[in-house]
């Protein structure tokens, strides 16, 4: 769960018996903000051993870098435009 004091978002998931929840908090710093990153799993150990090396196999951490990416050029567009508007990526 996101804390009340911080910005952010989530997203939550259940693949093969494993519980997930991804959480990213957004912490101002003035003149632009920090990311942290909070990935949380559940389930049986060796259905997580098997889900860890799915997401190597499948280089979640490149696939969540690029979101981030898209998201932060799509803010920062938003912001450019004056307006604050929905990020679509």
């Amino acid at each position: 769960m996101v804390p009340a004091e911080h910005e952010g978002f989530a997203w939550t998931a259940q693949f093969l018996g494993v519980r997930a929840r991804h959480d990213w908090l957004v912490h101002e710093l003035g003149v632009g903000c920090e990311v942290e990153s909070i990935e949380r799993f559940e389930g049986a150990a060796p259905l997580l051993l098997a889900a860890r090396l799915l997401f190597r196999v499948f280089r979640v951490d490149a696939m969540t870098r690029r979101s981030l990416d898209a998201l932060a050029q799509a803010a920062s567009a938003a912001e450019d435009s004056g307006g604050r508007r929905p990020v679509n990526y």
